[in-house]
């Protein structure tokens, strides 16, 4: 979800910055906010996971992201969809931080290999997915296709 995000924004947001009336500067900071935050916290959280344990922080990273994204998609203006973004990015970083650390977790070591390989092209190839989701999508309350199931 997480990199799929990103992408999925980068598409909607040429549609979406003229409906909430967003500047240029206002418009990048809509992305930027999300993958700085990711970038920040990536070895904060992975310290933490080996604290606390993964699973728990993967919970916690679901309920930020979903609650966030539909924040994002109510966000009256600009500065609300930023503000939105940043705490959906903590979600997304938690998300993204301890998705290996399950899967390597939870298999054992004979499928680590396996189960790695597909985390991993998930990864890769779900951000390619964003133009085709996101374009269809383009109208502000549709920011909510990121809600979780």
């Amino acid at each position: 979800m997480a990199t799929l995000d990103s992408s999925i924004v980068a598409v909607a947001l040429p549609v979406i910055g003229p409906h909430l009336r967003l500047t240029y500067s206002e418009a990048l900071w809509v992305q930027a906010a999300y993958i700085l935050i990711i970038t920040v916290l990536v070895i904060p959280v992975g310290r933490l996971a080996d604290i606390r344990g993964p699973l728990r922080l993967y919970t916690l990273g679901v309920l930020l992201f979903g609650l966030f994204s539909v924040v994002a998609a109510l966000s009256p203006d600009g500065l609300f969809l930023v503000a939105a973004r940043v705490f959906q990015g903590v979600g997304g970083a938690l998300l993204f931080t301890t998705s290996a650390a399950i899967v390597n977790r939870r298999l054992s070591t004979r499928r680590t290999g396996t189960g790695t390989r597909l985390q991993l092209y998930g990864r890769v190839h779900r951000p390619h997915l964003g133009p085709t989701l996101g374009r269809p999508h383009c109208d502000p309350s549709r920011l909510a296709l990121d809600i979780p199931p």
